[in-house]
């Protein structure tokens, strides 16, 4: 059986993710940020309305800046 194995290293593309995010709590509000690949794996260059927010974060701090910036409102 002759299977294919991907070429290493793997060449990954410039732009990595998209977060896009609706906000429907007062009025809708649509947030898009996209995720650039940098220098180093675990790192992202994060661009927001076409402005450069952070040059290098973690996967991990980006998720902790939406969780913090997205205040939680409590249910009626």
């Amino acid at each position: 059986m002759e299977l294919s194995t991907p070429n290493y290293p793997i060449q990954l593309p410039n732009l990595r993710r998209e977060i896009i995010i609706i906000d429907y709590d007062f009025g809708r509000k649509k947030y898009h940020m996209k995720l650039y690949k940098t220098n180093r794996r675990d790192c992202y260059r994060v661009v927001i309305r076409n402005k450069i927010w952070r040059e290098r974060i973690g996967w991990s701090k980006i998720l902790e800046n939406i969780r913090l910036n997205f205040v939680r409102i409590g249910g009626v």
